[in-house]
């Protein structure tokens, strides 16, 4: 095992929100995105799976950034 891996410390809250906000903006955005293309409304629907790219954009850059 590598030293430093293990008990790095606390996360800082912020982190911990940003993953929060991020997750919950995957699951929301993707689920309505997908509900609203089925129901047949398009441009509402790609708007919400445009907003799921966002926020996966968002996951990513957090990660990288921790």
């Amino acid at each position: 095992m590598r030293p430093g891996v293990m008990g790095q410390g606390p996360v800082p809250i912020a982190l911990v929100i940003a993953r929060i906000v991020a997750v919950s903006g995957v699951g929301f955005c993707s689920a309505i995105g997908v509900f609203l293309l089925i129901g047949g409304i398009w441009h509402l629907g790609a708007g919400f799976l445009a907003a799921t790219l966002l926020f996966l954009l968002l996951m990513f850059l957090i990660e990288r950034g921790r």
